[in-house]
């Protein structure tokens, strides 16, 4: 599913990715919406914490079905999420008020591209309700498997990515 011509394509922002809205988090009932601390609702769950995490020199050196609910992630670092791979030893930041380091081509992307894999195993209790993931600020271009199933994409960084994950 990893496709260059996914974030090579300046029309294409999103794959699956639910319409920006008003970020809020639902409550069991109004006392607790009231007092607003997300860790009392039951219908929360944050994903804050550590996952697996390999990094590689191109999208296209993802290891063959990394995305698979049964592949074998062991050999993997831990990684606190959220965090940014590069601040803490993964490749180098890229920050410059000069020269920019990667060659600029628009809308082509480079081959050699450090890439993060993230991996996380969670279990979610939907009780027939629907069930969204939220990311709030990935740095760059992302995909998002769930139980091996590809649920999305998404290039926009550093904005609330939501997908709906409930038939996953």
């Amino acid at each position: 599913m990893i496709n260059k011509e996914h974030w090579q394509n300046p029309k294409l922002l999103h794959i699956n990715r639910e319409e920006p809205r008003s970020f809020f988090i639902p409550y069991e009932n109004k006392e607790k919406a009231i007092k607003g601390r997300f860790s009392s609702s039951s219908y929360f769950k944050s994903l804050n914490g550590n996952w697996k995490f390999t990094l590689v020199d191109s999208p296209f050196k993802a290891p063959s079905n990394f995305e698979k609910a049964n592949y074998d992630d062991s050999s993997w670092n831990n990684i606190f999420v959220p965090s940014n791979f590069q601040m803490l030893g993964y490749d180098k930041p890229i920050y410059t008020n000069s020269s920019y380091p990667i060659p600029l081509d628009p809308p082509y992307v480079p081959d050699l591209n450090p890439t993060g894999l993230y991996r996380k195993e969670f279990f979610i209790n939907s009780d027939n309700k629907e069930v969204f993931i939220v990311f709030e600020g990935v740095d760059s271009a992302f995909y998002l498997w769930i139980n091996g199933h590809f649920v999305g994409f998404s290039k926009t960084p550093h904005v609330s990515h939501e997908f709906n994950i409930t038939q996953h």
